[in-house]
């Protein structure tokens, strides 16, 4: 099981096939070093980055390297592996990746127009960390976790909360979705209703927020969850294809997490995600500036999935029934037409 070489790379989408990307970091093993097997790694390394679309990931054979390569936004990851390095576990780290650099370098790569010869430090360190060992053997399926649900925003501004601090409702665009404004990938409902955001195609699922912990009652616990439905024609969502739905407090807490197949879920039918993710409110959080970072992801199976909805994202009181403030009742009601096929 072996690393061969990892590169980051900038595609133009609307130029793939007239502009070569351009190489923004390069980390190889020293026989890679060579001039010749460089060169050839550099060149099948823009090859396939640009035979890669903005959101997909893809694993191509050349000679004796499995070229894995995500694209998000034009900016792309690739890694030479070998045929023993696991496929998902290779799309975690090119995903890790891609967090670093926009972390380190924001957005100055889309300017870039030269191939770049300084060394990464953290793209080396990242080749030989993994070398033998992959992104789930380590702590890093934890620090995965980390990083993923540290993108979540302040959205408490957005969310549908009760007076007394008790329940509160994360609507799909009260919600971080990546790819969630591009129509290929998601449907977004119409503003002001309790319409679902539907999942059309993809293989990552990044869904995300976040709250004032100060907005919740002290010494309380809640639950955190998400309200979902699988279409008839749902697919993608194999064994393999984990859901974790994820809370923690503050970026320096310990996260609580929860995970679940919904393979063998009733399709046509509103359920909620999962049934027993807990988080304890600390007594001094009226005076705290952490916020609840929460979220639901799939990032691990590799599948293209499809026919999720998400009606919405909940953090309410254990033992508490979720409210709406525009509801007359106590509970959000959902019409038989929300439940078709779109």
């Amino acid at each position: 099981m072996k690393i061969t070489a990892l590169l980051v790379l900038k595609c133009n989408p609307e130029a793939r096939i007239k502009s070569d990307p351009v190489i923004l970091a390069n980390a190889s093993d020293g026989y890679s070093r060579r001039s010749s097997v460089k060169e050839f790694i550099v060149s099948v390394g823009r090859t396939v980055a640009k035979q890669t679309l903005p959101g997909q990931r893809q694993s191509v054979q050349y000679e004796e390297y499995k070229v894995h390569s995500y694209n998000r936004s034009g900016l792309c990851a690739l890694g030479f592996m070998d045929d023993h390095y696991p496929v998902q576990s290779a799309f975690s780290l090119l995903s890790q990746v891609l967090d670093e650099y926009q972390k380190n370098f924001d957005d100055s790569w889309r300017a870039a127009q030269a191939d770049n010869t300084e060394p990464w430090p953290y793209l080396n360190e990242a080749l030989t960390k993994f070398q033998h060992k992959t992104i789930d053997s380590v702590p890093a399926q934890g620090e995965m976790l980390d990083i993923l649900i540290e993108k979540s925003s302040d959205l408490s501004a957005d969310s549908q909360e009760t007076t007394d601090g008790r329940s509160f409702i994360f609507r799909p665009k009260e919600l971080g979705i990546v790819h969630g404004n591009n129509s290929r990938y998601w449907r977004m409902p119409p503003d002001n209703t309790d319409e679902p955001a539907k999942l059309l195609d993809v293989c990552w699922i990044e869904i995300c927020g976040s709250i004032d912990i100060k907005k919740l009652n002290p010494g309380k616990k809640y639950q955190i969850g998400f309200k979902v439905s699988l279409t008839n024609g749902a697919r993608g969502w194999s064994p393999d294809s984990v859901v974790r739905i994820i809370a923690k407090i503050g970026k320096k807490g310990k996260f609580n997490w929860r995970t679940l197949n919904l393979e063998g879920y009733e399709r046509k039918k509103i359920f909620d995600i999962p049934d027993n993710l807990l988080i304890y409110i600390p007594r001094n959080a009226s005076f705290s500036e952490e916020k609840l970072h929460f979220g639901l992801y799939e990032i691990w199976g590799g599948n293209w999935k499809s026919g999720l909805k998400i009606y919405h994202a909940f953090i309410k009181e254990a033992g508490k029934a979720v409210k709406s403030t525009e509801a007359n009742t106590a509970q959000v009601h959902f019409t038989s037409a929300q439940l078709k096929e779109n």
